[in-house]
């Protein structure tokens, strides 16, 4: 999996941000030259320079015509300068002003010299600033902007992955296990009825599910907020007492501000999955399998909206899912194991400042174990489900999560209601544990309709 990471030393996300965002505006505000005048060009460069260099260290004196700053263990001196020059009066008489070496102003042609360890990175009219420089200025730092695009899409493409591949596998296993559980049931034990919440005689299953989860990354160089909002519906078929076919449709939006670029992420998509689902011994072992294909639409933003991009994104899901139920009147308990996976290929683009964005995949590899337990009230069953996610990824591949936790256990509580002999709903609310830095809180809410 390619990652996309800033080399800088850690610093707090705060001061990340700052020094980030100062690197590039020096450059990717001289956009802004191309469509306005070139004295209010020069006036917006000089006061975006200015502005975030006070982000980076409150010492900066904006009226001094000279600065050096530390990051990353490196000397950044940043000149200003005003060349002289020539305005006519309204009497007619000329004025000379701002001799070279004096603090710029906003009415004088502003020339601007940055260098780092003594290295010119630009020495020209501020208005002129490219985007060669920003390139230069963030390689002389040890810093590569061009690769934070995807820093937190392994978050992101996981936890979509692991809501359409849980939610599908709940619809299998974890409402066929309630089949064995009651005296009402206990007599008849069919496929459908574990699926689609209806009576052995009826081999139709119709379900939707929604899910909303808040993201969060505290790593460094991955600070983001965010959340995932999806909806998947599906319709199922029982061939025989044992076997179950189905298809569902899935769509989902992810909105994450990358604070780290001072940016946004936004995907929007849709997936189908085919399903299969069986059982074995007298209905106590079920196993399900899954396989999804799925188009996302991504528009990406960096350095408060500075720098623009939008590519579309093919991702390829697969999980599988092997789970045993023990019953004890009213309760069961169902221990299970599983696999899911997930590829997310972005192509290689260039961005709106000019910067070339090479092609990379985001790999997503989990082992899922851990157990359900339940009990059956009248028309209600109350449960709790504790899954641990093991990041499989190295096993697979040289690159992992870098940095991220190499596992997390997914601990959630939730009821189902039996409404009708024929429609069930279900709510649940999940949180993840055991990884401090990457977090994940959700909702959910289905309903099951049998024919």
């Amino acid at each position: 999996m390619t990652r996309y990471d800033y080399k800088g030393n850690s610093t707090a996300a705060k001061r990340t941000f700052g020094r980030n965002f100062l690197l590039s505006t020096v450059a990717a505000t001289a956009l802004l030259a191309l469509t306005v005048p070139a004295q209010a060009a020069n006036d917006a460069n000089k006061n975006a320079v200015f502005g975030v260099i006070n982000i980076l260290t409150p010492a900066f004196n904006k009226n001094s015509a000279s600065q050096t700053v530390t990051f990353n263990n490196k000397s950044i001196e940043v000149r200003t300068t005003a060349t002289s020059t020539t305005t006519r009066t309204s009497s007619g008489s000329s004025t000379t002003s701002a001799a070279n070496g004096t603090p710029a102003t906003a009415n004088s042609d502003t020339m601007l010299l940055v260098k780092v360890d003594g290295k010119v990175i630009h020495d020209g009219r501020i208005g002129n600033v490219r985007g060669s420089t920003l390139k230069g200025l963030l390689d002389a730092v040890g810093l590569e902007p061009t690769k934070s695009a995807n820093a937190v899409a392994t978050q992101s493409v996981r936890a979509a992955t692991n809501v359409t591949t849980q939610t599908i596998s709940n619809r299998i296993s974890s409402f066929l296990a309630k089949t064995l559980r009651g005296p009402k049931q206990a007599a008849e034990i069919t496929l459908g009825q574990g699926m689609s919440g209806g009576d052995g005689d009826r081999k139709i299953g119709v379900w939707s599910n929604f899910n909303h989860n808040w993201l969060s990354n505290d790593n460094t160089n991955k600070v983001s907020t965010g959340r995932l909002v999806s909806g998947t519906a599906g319709i199922d078929y029982m061939v025989s007492d044992q076997f179950l076919f189905g298809i569902a449709l899935s769509g989902e939006n992810t909105y994450i501000d990358t604070t780290y670029n001072n940016g946004t992420k936004d995907s929007t998509g849709f997936g189908i999955s085919p399903y299969f689902g069986a059982k074995f011994l007298d209905g106590k072992l079920i196993y399900d399998f899954m396989f999804g294909y799925g188009r996302l639409g991504n528009a990406q933003t960096e350095l408060d909206r500075l720098i623009e991009y939008s590519y579309g994104t093919t991702r390829w899901t697969s999980a599988t899912n092997l789970n045993y139920t023990f019953t004890s009147g009213n309760a069961s308990f169902t221990p299970g194991i599983g696999l899911n996976f997930a590829t997310e290929d972005m192509p290689a683009l260039t961005d709106s400042a000019g910067f070339e964005r090479p092609q990379s995949r985001t790999f997503v590899g989990d082992i899922k174990f851990g157990a359900k337990a339940a009990y059956d009230w009248n028309a209600f069953e109350f449960y709790t489900s504790h899954y641990y996610f093991y990041d499989a990824v190295p096993w697979f591949s040289n690159n992992s999560h870098k940095g991220d936790s190499t596992g997390e256990l997914v601990s959630s509580v939730g009821i189902d209601w039996s409404v009708t002999d024929r429609i069930t709903g279900t709510i649940e609310g999940s949180y993840t544990f055991l990884n401090e830095k990457v977090g994940n809180t959700g909702i959910a809410a289905a309903l099951r309709v049998a024919f």
